[in-house]
Formats: structure tokens, C-alpha cells, sequence
């Protein structure tokens, strides 16, 4: 199923870098969704690399934490181990951190004809605080219909990477030996609430619309795979 593109919601908006929705920028704007350990980070480092190679205006967003106030929220969430949150109270937080991040860096660089690549997006709490959480998925999606832009709710492309749960955890562990850092919180969760996280992704990209990428090609594929999707009008010749 490499490379699958899925229906969404609306329709085709999601095999073109434009749609019916209004958008209020000239720039483009795409999000990378998975879960932990599949290999966003991989790809939007080659994304970055492939940018700067083609002097295109490429920002990168991480959601939490793309700001000085969405760093404070990423670490209440994923860090504070003194603090322990109801998934109801994570989607507030994450939600919050999503709009900030929205109005102060993503709109104005797409008002200047820029490039944003979103590390993940709402789509993260339906799957993380919905599904792996076992909350109404139907609420965490009204939460973000109801505060964030139609535009972000439906970026230009959506880019949503899956592997096994054995290969996630590998990579994830894998990954961890090497950089000498500690599983986060919602890392740490037991495998049955992963599984909920990864068994809902075609589910969102069907909804929400978007490419389905098996991550378990190698990197270069991936990434060939995604290019078009990454980039719309903006790609290199």
C-alpha cells in the first residue's frame, strides 16, 4: 500500500496543492502524521536537506512546541512527570499550543509565499487522545473544528507515514539507544495503547484525506514518495 492516497471528506482536495476551501496565503502548506518511531523525523530532515539544495522557503513546525509557549506545554505533556493529565485535559493543551503555533509562525510565512511542514497536526489527538486514550474521537475533533482554521483542519497535503508495531517499537528503541535519551510519557504507554494509535491512521486519512506512506521502504523511497506531496507547486524541477 505504499504511496496509497485516500479519499477525504471533501472530495479530491487532497491530490492538489489547492482545493475549494479559501486559503488566506500564497505559500504551502503540508503535515507529516505517524506515530512514534515510524520516521517523521527521518523525512522531514530530507525534506529540510532538499530545500536548502533548491532555495526553497521551508519552514519547519512541531506542534507542541514550535514556540516558547508551546515548549512550556511540550513539557508539561511529555516531560513533567509530576503532572498527570486526564486525555481530555491533553487535547486542551495540545489544542491550545496548536493555535498559537497557527496565528504566530505557520499563517505569516504562508502569507509570505513560504513553504510550512508541519510535524504533526490535530490528527495526533485524534489518534493519541481519542483512540489510544479511548475518548470520543467525535469530541476531539470538534475541539479543533471549532478553534483552528478550516485551512489547517485541511492542509494543502497531508502525509501520513505507518509500519508494523514490531518495527516501531525497534526503531523507536533503536533510536533512544542512540541519542541516549529516555522514552517521553506518552512513549512509555503500554503497547495495547499503540496499537489503538496506529490501527486509527488509515482511518484519519480517509476522513481528512491523504497519502498513506508504508514506512518501512527505505528512507530514499519514502521520501520520493512523499516529494510531490511535500512540496505541490513549490517542487523543483
Amino acid at each position: 500500500m505504499a504511496g496509497e492516497v485516500l479519499a477525504g471528506r471533501e472530495g479530491d482536495e487532497k491530490r492538489g496543492p489547492r482545493s475549494t476551501i479559501e486559503r488566506p496565503y500564497s505559500g504551502y502548506y503540508a503535515r507529516v502524521n505517524g506515530g512514534d518511531g515510524v520516521g517523521k523525523t527521518t523525512l522531514i530532515k530530507r525534506a529540510e536537506a532538499y530545500a536548502q539544495a533548491h532555495d526553497l522557503p521551508l519552514i519547519t513546525v512541531r506542534e507542541p512546541g514550535g514556540t516558547p509557549t508551546g515548549n512550556s506545554i511540550r513539557d508539561i505533556l511529555l516531560h513533567d512527570r509530576s503532572v498527570h493529565l486526564s486525555p481530555e485535559a491533553e487535547v486542551a493543551l495540545f489544542s491550545a499550543d496548536r493555535r498559537i503555533t497557527c496565528d504566530t509562525v505557520s499563517l505569516p510565512w504562508l502569507q509570505q509565499n513560504g513553504i510550512v511542514l508541519g510535524d504533526r497536526g490535530f490528527e495526533a489527538n485524534v489518534a493519541y487522545q481519542g483512540a489510544g486514550g479511548e475518548i470520543d474521537i467525535e469530541k476531539v475533533i470538534a475541539v479543533s473544528e471549532a478553534i483552528m482554521p478550516r485551512w489547517y483542519i485541511y492542509p494543502d497535503a497531508m502525509i501520513n507515514l505507518y509500519i508494523s508495531e514490531e518495527e516501531r517499537i525497534r526503531r523507536l528503541y533503536s533510536s533512544l539507544a542512540a541519542t541516549g535519551e529516555k522514552a517521553d510519557k506518552i512513549e512509555q504507554r503500554a503497547a495495547e495503547y499503540h496499537a489503538r494509535v496506529a490501527k486509527i491512521q488509515h482511518y484519519i486519512a480517509e476522513r481528512f484525506g491523504g497519502i498513506m506512506i508504508n514506512a518501512e521502504c527505505s528512507p530514499d523511497e519514502v521520501f520520493e514518495q512523499a516529494k510531490p506531496y511535500l512540496f505541490g507547486p513549490f517542487l523543483a524541477a
